[in-house]
Parts: structure tokens; sequence; C-alpha cells
């Protein structure tokens, strides 16, 4: 299954309002752009169930998913619905899952580091990006976990053991 989408809100996004911005780039008319990385990232999962006969039942099931750029941190951050949909296969260790550039530290070797490619975003500015703008939804766990401190869950330095299973996962 090849699942392509990006609306730039890592697949987190719950914002189905709207943010008004210029599209397509910063010269186009200023049309409401909407965040649905999320719910996408659900009805993939749900369509593969009730259409394609995805079954957590069968012991052969093995997963392999993989994520790349905002998809890397966007299966970083999904996982948890990887394992709430494929119980069984995850508890089998055949759910594996791969990302490319989903685990950038922040400030990585340098304090000035791009968040998600965009110059001047630090941390902080990140997550006001995805709370606000996207409404993304984060790692139910993660969240528990960094209760004052939220953006570490954009980062797969925290989020590594809660999607291991080697700390407590939401």
């Amino acid at each position: 299954v090849y699942m392509h989408y990006c609306s730039n809100d890592q697949y987190s996004g719950t914002n189905t309002t709207g943010v008004p911005m210029h599209y397509p780039g910063d010269t186009g008319p200023v049309v409401p752009i909407k965040f649905t990385g999320k719910y996408n990232v659900r009805a993939t999962l749900d369509i593969l169930r009730e259409r394609y006969g995805l079954d957590d039942s069968s012991l052969n099931l093995s997963v392999f998913a993989i994520g790349h750029s905002a998809g890397g941190w966007g299966l970083t951050n999904n996982a948890y619905l990887l394992k709430q949909y494929l119980p069984q296969t995850a508890n089998q260790g055949n759910l594996m899952l791969a990302t490319h550039s989903g685990f950038v530290p922040f400030g990585w070797n340098n304090p000035l580091y791009p968040v998600f490619g965009m110059p001047g975003l630090d941390m902080n500015g990140a997550f006001s990006l995805l709370s606000t703008t996207w409404k993304s939804e984060i790692m139910p766990g993660c969240a528990a976990k960094y209760p004052t401190t939220p953006y570490k869950c954009m980062s797969g330095v925290e989020m590594y053991p809660l999607i291991t299973g080697s700390a407590a996962s939401g």
C-alpha cells in the first residue's frame, strides 16, 4: 500500500475548518487550507481493513511500514494507531516500522537547526504550529508523559521508548 498525502501537518492534523493561507506559494489566492493527516491515517487503516481484508486475526500477518520526511514523523507519531489496529500482529513482533528523517533531535548539531525544514522555526514554534494551526493529535502516551513540555513529543528520542514498548505507551 502506498499512502501519499502531505499537507505539511506530519500526518497529525485534525483541523477541518481550515486556515486562510496563500495557495500555492506566497502569491496565490488566500484559501482555507485544511490539515487532516491524522484523519487520513485512520481512514486508510479503516479502508485497508474493510475493503482489502487487513485481518489482524491472521497468525501469518506481517506489516512493514515505512515513512520518509514528514511521513517518517507521521509514522512515529501514529505508531500507536497501528498497534491499536493490529494488536496481535504487534504482540507477535510482526509489526515493523522504519522511518527516514523521522527521528531528528531538536537542535541537532546546531541550535538554529530548522524544525520541519522551516528556517527560524525552533521546537517551541514548531509545537505551536502543530497545536494551533494543524490541531495535531500527538501520541497519547507521549502527551501524558510530557504534560508541561509536550514539544518533546515531536522528537524521536522521547518517542522511541514509547513506540518500542521499553516505556509505557499510549
